[in-house]
């Protein structure tokens, strides 16, 4: 082996760093958001200046960024405000379905009647409307046989905006579930929907029960 091909093996230096997320509620700011905030330098100031190897970030909801905003401004750069939309919920919901099992359904039932028919069925799955209808066969439109009630998807997503401390993965176990009692059932009045209200709220009450 020649003096290049020595060169040509040479490790290389590799750079690792390691990133820390902190989430900041209102039980962690405590009493006084000023000593909290200060703690807050401190630390940026020991770890992201001089340091590159750890770096701490941190994430609070919106409205807590809102109501602190003039303590927290200088570390603007270094928080990130997280907001729960509709759509995020929609789309979790929606992509944690069999699909497949699910236009099964949709074919043994005739009831393709409020889909897009000027789309195929891939198209279907990236358009709102569409994916809402599917959601409304699961779960129902109303919560109340009744169109002047709330609407279902509204109470599921009321629920996890009231409740940000409860992942997704423990609403998408609530939800499994809620549809292995409703294979255990025999409600003839949920004609409308997939999976009864009462069952729903019974399994979201006990995630925060």
């Amino acid at each position: 082996m020649d003096d290049d091909d020595e060169q040509q093996l040479q490790p290389m230096e590799l750079s690792s760093q390691l990133k820390i997320f902190i989430f900041i509620t209102e039980q962690l700011i405590g009493p006084d958001v000023e000593s909290f905030v200060d703690k807050m330098k401190q630390l940026l100031m020991i770890f992201n200046k001089k340091t590159e190897s750890i770096q701490f970030k941190f994430l609070m909801e919106d409205s807590l960024w809102k109501k602190y905003r003039e303590e927290f401004g200088e570390l603007k750069g270094t928080v990130k405000k997280l907001q729960l939309s509709v759509r995020d919920v929609r789309h979790f919901l929606y992509g944690n379905m069999n699909t497949r099992l699910f236009d099964t359904y949709l074919d043994a039932m005739n009831i393709h009647n409020g889909l897009s028919d000027d789309m195929d069925r891939k198209s279907r799955r990236t358009d709102e409307r569409n994916i809402q209808y599917v959601l409304d066969l699961i779960f129902g439109v109303w919560k109340l046989d009744s169109m002047y009630s709330e609407s279902v998807f509204e109470c599921i997503y009321d629920f996890m905006k009231h409740h940000r401390r409860i992942s997704y993965n423990r609403l998408l176990d609530a939800l499994k579930s809620a549809a292995k009692k409703e294979l255990q059932i025999s409600d003839e009045e949920n004609t409308d929907r997939l999976m009864g209200f009462d069952v729903l709220v019974e399994e979201l009450e006990k995630l925060v029960g």
